[in-house]
């Protein structure tokens, strides 16, 4: 028994320790190398490091085919990359002499930024999230993330672009109009990706009372279930705060799992790039 609990606590570390590695990435890609982000070495670190986590520990055996591979690796090409780079390139301009609407946020101490930031993006990425799930024409375009049979940490981005953009790039860029500084921005970035690429992740890891505040992969796994009274709950994208708040967070058994995963629509594929793009468009 105590040689058990010890390793569940050694396990609450994880994620904490994820976060705290990729803000270290962070600050050296900032304040030594004196670049203006991190992202895109966060997200390959992330990917690497739940890569090797799950060959070392999976959950459960995954089919890595050839056709899924292919639709994976393009949607992280076009999502993460493609897609927040050009919500990025939209919203620049629109920050006035580069200062923001709300100056006088750049006063605030950073971690205060980083944490007021990290918490509003959230708020509208849930509501994004939600939408999405609400209104049958946002539904068409996430449908293409709901189609996945199997999560594991490869197709955490397995998404239709217009989808991914209103969800993430749309919101990212919406907080750039209130003035925080890049360096406000580039960690709570950070932390908002690693946390978003542990909800796909396949791993044996348990996270105890994490669970509660983010959506970890012992949470989210719940929410790709087939049966929508499973799935349409929890959408927090890197934290389940606004979960609580609104009346969507759902405690299940983490010990066990959906009995299906994905949608039960044909038009829809995971492992078929002409459904993924055309898919949302179809009757």
């Amino acid at each position: 028994m105590a040689t058990e609990n010890s390793h569940i606590r050694r396990e609450l570390l994880f994620l904490p320790v994820a976060i705290s590695a990729v803000c270290l990435l962070t600050y050296v890609f900032l304040s030594i190398l004196k670049q203006r982000s991190a992202y895109v070495p966060s997200l390959f670190f992330t990917l690497a490091l739940l890569g090797l986590l799950e060959w070392i520990a999976p959950r459960r055996p995954v089919r890595y085919e050839r056709k899924k591979l292919i639709v994976d690796t393009f949607c992280i090409v076009m999502n993460p990359l493609i897609v927040a780079a050009l919500g990025y390139a939209i919203v620049e301009p629109m920050r006035p002499n580069g200062v923001g609407f709300l100056p006088w946020i750049q006063s605030l101490r950073l971690p205060v930024q980083v944490t007021v930031l990290f918490l509003l993006t959230e708020f509208f990425r849930y509501w994004a999230h939600r939408f999405q799930h609400e209104l049958p024409r946002l539904w068409k375009f996430h449908a293409v993330h709901h189609s996945m049979k199997e999560i594991y940490f490869y197709n955490q981005f397995l998404s239709h672009p217009v989808d991914y953009f209103l969800r993430n790039s749309l919101t990212f860029a919406i907080m750039f109009l209130f003035a925080f500084s890049l360096e406000a921005f580039a960690y709570s970035q950070a932390i908002a990706t690693v946390v978003g690429m542990v909800t796909h992740a396949n791993f044996t890891i348990r996270s105890g009372f994490w669970n509660v505040f983010f959506p970890t992969s012992e949470v989210h796994r719940w929410h790709h279930s087939t049966d929508p009274r499973e799935s349409d709950c929890n959408y927090g994208i890197a934290c389940l705060l606004w979960d609580h708040v609104f009346g969507t967070y759902r405690r299940f058994d983490l010990a066990s799992e959906p009995n299906t995963y994905g949608i039960e629509d044909s038009r829809y594929g995971a492992d078929d790039l002409k459904k993924v793009i055309l898919a949302p468009f179809s009757s």
